[in-house]
């Protein structure tokens, strides 16, 4: 099993492209916690499937997806932790995306290209995420 809070550290990065591409597009729908840590959500696709989850002590412990892909973690499982890190996110992640989405564009600009310069993997946060903008 994974810890639910290092996912995008312990899964394989394409895993992790398809379903954060998946969460992006908002495929991911009826998004609900039925009880405390069990998950459940429709992720649309070529068809819909259903993916429903339990997450124990900060650990994914049961997972399941009715797609036909044969690996635990498919793009579905991914795309549905990433809509519950963001459900779940702490106050001052919710306040960063606030920021965020309140500054002006250029200014952002300059601040990516900023720490981009002095960082490899920011570098390549955002050439991955150019690269989901192209598929």
């Amino acid at each position: 099993m994974i810890s639910f809070s290092r996912f995008e550290q312990q899964l394989p990065t394409k895993q992790l492209q398809k379903g954060r591409f998946y969460f992006e597009e908002e495929l991911v729908c009826n998004l609900n916690e039925s009880a405390p840590g069990i998950w459940s959500a429709d992720v649309s696709g070529k068809e819909d499937y259903r993916v429903q989850l339990t997450i124990t002590n900060d650990e994914v412990a049961q997972i399941h997806c009715d797609c036909p892909h044969e690996v635990e973690f498919c793009k579905h499982v991914v795309a549905v932790l990433y809509g519950i890190a963001e459900k779940t996110g702490t106050q001052e992640e919710k306040d960063f995306v606030r920021l965020v989405n309140e500054m002006p564009v250029e200014r952002l600009r300059e601040v990516v290209i900023r720490v981009g310069e002095g960082n490899g993997e920011f570098r390549e946060v955002v050439r991955t995420q150019q690269y989901l903008l192209s598929l």
